[in-house]
């Protein structure tokens, strides 16, 4: 019987690796604390789609980034049932979704080993682990970046119509997930003039201005809340010191992940050795188109930073451009020192990242780490049994939020709000809500703070302020103390970080009794 030859193209060898990973990511999933942006997603998510519609178009919606994940988690909770254990399944697809179109694209520009190498770096990318599970627009920035990649290069190769409709949706899913899509098309459109210098296959100048009239048309709902959004962003100013520090921070997080501090010296300077030894490798071995991209993205991370807009979890949005040319140089790089440079480097960095991810010691902000399912759990059979909480953490609100479901029935608890909501429960309020209702006290007010912007800290002080004057008895407990305070107060004095993320103030407000007993746990 004649053997069988193997077909080096296999689907299998790409799906099969990805569905394991996506297995990993669910699993882990309990693991890491559902963070403040995720939470005002979700809460976006159960609004009435109209009202958010007409939030973006009069200008007045409170999101940074337009409503197109929010709008497609609406339909997920929908037919989901609003499950806790599915919440991230759609931005882990998502994730998955992007390292398969990378792999694919990689596949045709350098041969099928070179595919797999892009996939198999993606599944090993601590950064990824981390952030490609998060239900955060941002996992939906990189499927649509790494799907427009894709779509740009195949209409390269066969200018059809079916590749320009691809290229022109997924351009289009950009600019609806994220403003700086803009700038991604932009980095394309600037692909295009260095491709008419050189010589390579180009767009046709009417393709072109057709694609970019299209896409206007579209983004007019959004405008509004665009101008104002790069409005206010202009008006905030930003030391050429804390530019810089962004940049290079964020650059080393992209392939490092954030779960090793800058401050960990032992472990960070390795990190930044091994970034910029693979960095060198690739830029010096690796030629045009796909250097470009890699170039395109150290541009926006700089521009990003003068902006005051980078973040770790922005890097989803930039992170295929760094992906793909480093996966492809894994495997195509001919010099002999990119050989041995390149692997070595992706040891150093890898084994740092993941040392960080496993030990949980050492991020540089440790909100994946916060324990407010705990935390709810405490609070919620206290709100049954009459208290009130006021809190700023839209986290703590949605941990809550399935906590009372939990006590008050024995049914599946199901997302279809997010406290606090004042048609839901009365008795879980922000900070303003409480303030404008005239600050009324019941026998037990507990007061939570946790890890918002500063420009949301004033109401909980002046909560706080009302309390301490009104209520008599008051016990308080602080929890995941923030071990790079120090670090971020010297050289990002105006970040609003705080040494514990966590605080919790209990008010007996009917109370004759006047000790204040202050507990610090260990953690």
């Amino acid at each position: 019987m004649p053997v069988r030859e193997r077909n080096a193209d296999n689907a299998a060898q790409q799906v099969m690796p990805l569905l394991l990973f996506g297995v990993a990511l669910m699993t882990s999933n309990r693991y890491f604390t559902m963070i403040e942006n995720e939470a005002v997603s979700l809460g976006t998510a159960t609004q009435p789609l109209s009202s958010m519609v007409t939030a973006y178009w009069s200008g007045s919606s409170q999101l940074q980034h337009p409503p197109l994940f929010e709008i497609l988690m609406q339909f997920w909770l929908r037919a989901s049932g609003g499950s806790f254990e599915y919440l991230r399944v759609p931005a882990i697809f998502m994730y998955l979704a992007g390292l398969y179109l990378l792999s694919r694209l990689a596949r045709q520009m350098a041969g099928v080993s070179c595919g797999l190498s892009v996939l198999w770096l993606g599944i090993l990318w601590p950064f990824g682990f981390i952030h490609g599970r998060l239900a955060v627009s941002t996992t939906l920035s990189f499927f649509l970046v790494s799907g427009l990649t894709f779509a740009y290069f195949q209409f390269l190769k066969d200018q059809s119509f079916k590749s320009w409709a691809a290229l022109l949706l997924f351009a289009s899913g950009l600019v609806w997930t994220n403003y700086w899509g803009w700038a991604i098309i932009g980095c394309l459109a600037l692909d295009q003039v260095i491709r008419r210098r050189r010589g390579e296959p180009e767009v046709s100048n009417t393709i072109q201005v057709r694609t970019a009239a299209i896409l206007l048309v579209s983004f007019v709902p959004l405008a509004r809340a665009f101008w104002k959004g790069l409005a206010a962003s202009l008006i905030s100013h930003h030391s050429p010191l804390k530019m810089l520090m962004s940049a290079v921070f964020n650059a080393i997080a992209l392939f490092v992940g954030d779960a090793v501090a800058p401050w960990r010296w032992p472990l960070s300077v390795p990190a930044a050795i091994g970034v910029l030894v693979c960095l060198s490798a690739v830029v010096l071995t690796l030629q045009a188109p796909v250097s470009r991209l890699l170039i395109y993205c150290g541009a926006l991370i700089v521009v990003m930073a003068a902006a005051g807009a980078l973040a770790p979890g922005q890097l989803l949005l930039i992170a295929p451009w760094a992906l793909l040319p480093v996966g492809i140089a894994v495997r195509s790089a001919k010099a002999n020192y990119a050989h041995a440079a390149l692997p070595l480097g992706l040891l150093l960095v890898g084994g740092t990242g993941w040392l960080g991810v496993y030990s949980q010691r050492y991020y540089f902000s440790p909100e994946f780490l916060d324990p407010w399912p705990t935390v709810a759990q405490d609070i919620a059979g206290k709100v049954r049994s009459g208290a009130t909480v006021i809190s700023n953490s839209p986290a703590f609100f949605l941990y809550l939020t399935y906590a009372l479901q939990d006590t008050i029935s024995g049914a599946p608890p199901r997302l279809d709000y997010i406290l606090p909501d004042q048609a839901r429960e009365s008795r879980a309020q922000s900070p303003e809500e409480w303030l404008a209702a005239g600050h009324p006290t019941v026998y037990k007010t507990i007061w939570i703070r946790g890890p918002a912007e500063s420009s949301l800290q004033k109401p909980m002080d002046d909560a706080a302020q009302e309390l301490d004057h009104g209520c008599g008895s008051r016990t308080a407990r602080l929890s995941t103390r923030d071990t790079g305070y120090a670090w971020k107060e010297k050289y990002l004095p105006d970040a609003g970080y705080l040494e514990w993320r966590i605080e919790v103030r209990e008010y007996e407000c009917l109370s004759d009794k006047s000790p204040i007993i202050l507990t610090i746990p260990l953690r």
